[in-house]
């Protein structure tokens, strides 16, 4: 993979829905690209998103939704990086699931985009 080439993602539905039923530090217009993304489940896993702004700002995106949806009960907050690579870095890595691992790697060129991938237990 070019990791010098950059592909213009532009917000999915779970990222426009958090964002239409969320205050956040950004409005979804102001969303240029998203650089990596760790899915979320509802009522359970969080989602996660870099974003980079058209500002210039990178963001790191945590949120969640309970299993009715975006527009029930839902959260999230964002952090402000002056990378991409420090917004991947603003996530944990504390649980099974590994989140700035999976960030960096997506940053990276090292996994696909929107790709969490777990370790094996040992």
């Amino acid at each position: 993979m070019n990791t010098n080439e950059v592909r213009l993602r532009k917000p999915d539905y779970d990222l426009k829905a958090y964002l239409q039923n969320n205050h956040d530090i950004y409005t979804v217009e102001d969303v240029y690209n998203i650089h990596a993304e760790v899915p979320g489940h509802n009522d359970e896993d969080h989602w996660y998103w870099i974003l980079e702004l058209r500002d210039g700002r990178f963001v790191l995106t945590n949120a969640w939704c309970d299993d009715t949806g975006w527009d029930c009960h839902s959260g999230g907050n964002s952090l402000v990086a002056a990378s991409v690579e420090e917004a991947a870095m603003l996530a944990s890595d504390d649980t099974s699931r590994k989140i700035r691992s999976n960030l960096l790697a997506q940053v990276r060129g090292e996994q696909p985009f929107g790709v969490e991938v777990t370790p094996a237990p040992q």
